[in-house]
């Protein structure tokens, strides 16, 4: 599979939900997605393509004009393909909804975003502090 590939197959599954899509280095696609369908993107992509899920992180993006951005990381190890989706936070709320339940590779991470930026995870089985204990 192609990150050409990867990305018509998210289109095709997730068309409304995603806002914009750029592949970078030939095997690197970016795709930035609607928040409130982050967390169905990021199952799809964990148990219907079976890409793991290596990192998650947030970034707080105010001063280039946005707002905090929380990023997760898939591979594909089979055909070294890295995607990184990225979803918007609302300010007001500062809350993403939590994958941990369905993947539980996200836990630290997300327990890590909240320590750090304020981004609750919403329904985490184990949200107590991380870094900040």
């Amino acid at each position: 599979m192609t990150c050409y590939d990867l990305k018509c197959k998210l289109e095709e599954a997730f068309f409304e939900d995603i806002y914009a899509c750029r592949i970078d280095n030939a095997n690197e696609l970016y795709v930035e997605v609607n928040s409130s369908s982050a967390f169905d993107i990021c199952v799809y992509c964990n148990t219907e393509l079976c890409y793991p899920l290596i990192s998650m992180f947030a970034n707080d993006e105010t001063s280039l004009g946005g707002k905090y951005a929380v990023y997760y990381v898939f591979v594909d190890r089979e055909y070294e393909l890295v995607l990184i989706i990225k979803a918007m936070v609302e300010e007001s709320k500062m809350e993403i909804r939590s994958i941990t339940g369905r993947i539980p590779a996200a836990a630290l991470y997300e327990r890590e975003i909240n320590d750090l930026f304020g981004i609750v995870p919403v329904g985490h089985p184990d949200a107590k502090r991380l870094v900040l204990h």
